[in-house]
């Protein structure tokens, strides 16, 4: 089975660098540009299925990929962006200012941090784990596009190649950037990692990891 990682495209919350989480938010003018040149980037790879997060600007980049397959995106629960709690629609100097040590904590261990009102890492670790354990279950041997969020998508990356927790920070991945696996015979095998070399010509520069 092939899979292939990709970040939603670009929205304003993004841009502004807001706590995003739960709030639905939708792509702006650049995601919707980043959207369809990962399409482009795509069209000619043997897409069998799509599992996106239900919120909207994971929804829409999910969608616009899928078109020239035909592919129906199937929603799934378990790849939703991680729950900030309270920090949903900060900025992030604005909650660096009312939660000057949850920030710091999140920075430096955020495997240690559960955000009030919303998740732990930990939470966000164990429902990414069952929506991959559910779709080795369904031993499909094609190519899966999977379409989510910074947050998902490190920890997904994280248990592919078989890194703790404590590691998260050292992923990085981008709006609408690909990262490509191979999972074969019980061994994954890395084919590229948040690769964006087909939103170059947008002339967008990509922002800090968050």
């Amino acid at each position: 089975m092939d899979l292939i990682l990709v970040r939603h495209g670009e929205t304003d919350w993004n841009r502004n660098l807001v706590f995003r989480g739960r709030i639905d938010i939708p792509l702006n003018e650049t995601g919707l540009a980043q959207a369809a040149a990962t399409a482009e980037v795509l069209k000619n790879h043997a897409i069998s299925s799509v599992y996106s997060s239900p919120l909207l600007r994971a929804m829409k980049t999910a969608e616009i990929i899928a078109k020239p397959h035909s592919l129906q995106v199937f929603a799934d629960e378990d790849l939703i962006d991680i729950n900030y709690g309270l920090l949903q629609g900060l900025s992030e100097d604005e909650a660096k200012l009312r939660y000057p040590k949850l920030i710091e904590e999140w920075n430096s261990h955020p495997e240690k941090v559960k955000f009030p009102g919303g998740e732990s890492l930990i939470d966000v670790w164990n429902r990414t784990r069952d929506f991959l354990n559910r779709l080795m279950a369904l031993g499909e041997q094609e190519t899966v596009l999977i379409v989510s969020h910074r947050i998902p998508i490190k920890l997904i990356t994280l248990a592919l190649l078989g890194m703790d927790l404590e590691k998260m920070n050292m992923i990085k991945h981008d709006t609408c950037a690909i990262s490509t696996f191979r999972l074969e015979y019980g061994c994954v095998q890395k084919s590229s990692l948040n690769d964006s070399r087909h939103l170059l010509h947008l002339g967008v520069s990509q922002m800090k990891d968050f």
